[in-house]
């Protein structure tokens, strides 16, 4: 790779955090959610302000497309905006992409945040300006979770947004949750998320790789196949994680699963990158899970890369902070994942 890669300067106490919904309009439909956000970054020290758009409803999406992209732009643009945090996916992020002003973001890059479908903004900074983004908490999910978002979801935002000291070695959390309780009827402010112990990182295939992260939401990141936007894999740590399904309350299914990993093979990704690493699953039954992992090890056979499973990234809390473009390493002989290169400078 021979292009400078684009790095945002550190969050700092203090700082200005801009609220963006770039596809989905819960933050208007579920205000308390962003209200909970909203205090809980003021709480932390922070300064915030809402995009023009981002508490909107507009049927399915928060506005228009133009005005969805002039909120990001503007906050990229505002000397006062030091970072960018998504409030929530949805499934038209691609609306903002031809909107969107590169030379403006290239000229004043910023931490940029969220997961799931804000994979298509993210990857598409990477393609077209080697800008290191990250895949981590968002508004309404995580930095709204009542009482308070989980200490392991802020240590690892914390470690990958606030220092220009690489995250280093990421532990497995001890506890998850992958609970649904309903924002519609505020049963999610009637106690906090049931956790359960997790089992840790899982092996699928043993090997070493050292590459730079790249990936996100599997279903979200094949919207930029056949697009300029879509990144070269080759030699990449490759972060693959799977979202909720149509009912809320249980995983993605594996028939889709199976559909996306097929898109993926397709397209040449499994030959090109360097191993893999998958979120763990939201709400999935045992035996679809085997299923799932049983698929990885199917589209990877042709060119054998380290699969580790079960990495606290994805739809399930608490998350780590990836920042996407960074150089990283994993053992998934020893579980071992290491982040060895900072997202952000001084």
């Amino acid at each position: 790779m021979n292009k400078r890669v684009l790095k945002p300067g550190k969050l700092k106490l203090g700082a200005t955090i801009g609220l963006v919904s770039p596809a989905a309009p819960l933050a208007g439909l579920v205000r308390h959610r962003l209200d909970g956000c909203v205090t809980f970054l003021e709480k932390s020290g922070f300064k915030v302000r809402i995009g023009r758009h981002a508490s909107s409803v507009t049927g399915y999406v928060s506005a228009s497309a133009e005005d969805r992209a002039w909120d990001i732009n503007e906050f990229f643009r505002s000397p006062e905006i030091d970072a960018i945090v998504c409030l929530i996916g949805g499934y038209h992020y691609n609306h903002v992409l031809p909107h969107l002003d590169l030379e403006l973001i290239r000229s004043n890059p910023k931490i940029f945040i969220g997961y799931s479908d804000a994979t298509v903004v993210q990857m598409a900074l990477w393609s077209a300006l080697h800008m290191v983004t990250f895949s981590g908490p968002a508004g309404l999910t995580q930095f709204a979770e009542y009482p308070a978002p989980l200490p392991y979801t802020l240590e690892y935002f914390q470690k990958a947004t606030a220092s220009n000291v690489p995250v280093g070695s990421v532990a497995a959390s001890s506890e998850y949750t992958d609970e649904f309780l309903n924002w519609f009827g505020k049963e999610d402010q009637t106690r906090a998320r049931k956790l359960k112990a997790n089992r840790g990182y899982v092996t699928l295939r043993e090997g070493q790789c050292s590459g730079r992260l790249l990936g996100g939401c599997l279903s979200s990141m094949l919207h930029l196949r056949g697009t300029k936007f879509w990144p070269d894999f080759n030699g990449a740590l490759l972060c693959l994680e799977v979202p909720e399904g149509a009912e809320l309350s249980r995983g993605e299914s594996i028939s889709l699963i199976d559909m996306h990993l097929a898109d993926l093979e397709l397209s040449g990704v499994f030959e090109k990158a360097g191993g893999l690493l998958f979120g763990r699953l939201y709400n999935t039954p045992p035996e679809e899970e085997r299923g799932i992992f049983d698929l990885l090890l199917k589209y990877t056979s042709l060119k054998p890369i380290p699969i580790m499973a079960n990495v606290d990234f994805g739809h399930t809390d608490p998350m780590i902070t990836i920042p996407m473009g960074c150089m990283a390493s994993m053992d998934a002989g020893c579980g071992r994942f290491e982040i060895t290169e900072s997202g952000v400078v001084d």
